[in-house]
């Protein structure tokens, strides 16, 4: 099985171009604030993306499964492999955000972004850019029907997670895992990958020559990459 952890600013769907293309069944999860968990989006935290992901896996009764987390993934995978880990047989990272133990994700991004996420407010709604600022920075060399899609299926973002700080204790646990390297994404950039790669302890490191969003633009290599971790 693929348990699938989306990134900031969207839900289970954006996996959707890839999932009819992996080798097992998949597990695509909302966290709380979209999809299938409502909720109100100035009080969801990390930890409760957390408690969220670890109940939809016990649930869904998963074992011998590939955790695979996209972007801001990368602040709650640590969590949720400290409590799943015997469920687990592999844990792959795909262009996530990993801050240092103890820091938050508003250390590890570009200054501009920084400024705009210390000027926002936490507010039930969530953080919504606008499509206009979405498709500046999620859609970069995507074609048309792409950034179609990925707006589509953009939803509001929660304000807290990316001002916790993380805890990246449960990588203590010795799950075999795997760095997934866009060359082409500008967040993380190739340079910092490889910093979090060690951070995180990948042992192996997949290339792609993609952009952030590889499971859109590229679902095929993408999927390709998954099912060569599954395997």
């Amino acid at each position: 099985m693929f348990i699938l952890v989306h990134g900031s600013n969207h839900s289970s769907r954006c996996w959707e171009p890839v999932v009819d293309l992996l080798d097992a069944p998949t597990l695509a999860l909302d966290l709380p604030g979209r999809g299938r968990h409502p909720a109100p989006l100035d009080h969801v935290h990390v930890s409760d993306f957390i408690e969220s992901a670890v109940k939809d896996i016990k649930d869904a009764d998963a074992t011998e499964a590939v955790l695979v987390g996209h972007s801001m993934a990368g602040l709650s995978l640590a969590g949720i492999v400290d409590q799943v880990h015997d469920r687990l047989s592999h844990v792959a990272f795909v262009s996530c955000i990993v801050p240092r133990h103890g820091e938050t994700m508003l250390s590890e991004l570009p200054p501009g972004l920084v400024e705009l996420s210390r000027a926002a407010t936490p507010t039930p709604a969530g953080l919504w850019p606008g499509k206009r600022v979405l498709a500046q920075t999620m859609c970069g060399g995507m074609d048309e029907r792409q950034t179609s899609f990925t707006l589509e299926v953009s939803v509001p973002e929660a304000f807290w997670p990316m001002h916790d700080p993380v805890d990246l204790a449960g990588l203590r646990h010795a799950v075999p895992r795997t760095w997934v390297k866009l060359l082409d994404d500008g967040a993380p950039t190739p340079e910092q990958a490889d910093v979090y790669a060690e951070r995180t302890g990948c042992a192996e490191v997949v290339e792609l020559a993609a952009g952030h969003f590889a499971m859109i633009t590229h679902p095929q290599q993408f999927a390709d990459a998954l099912n060569h971790i599954h395997a």
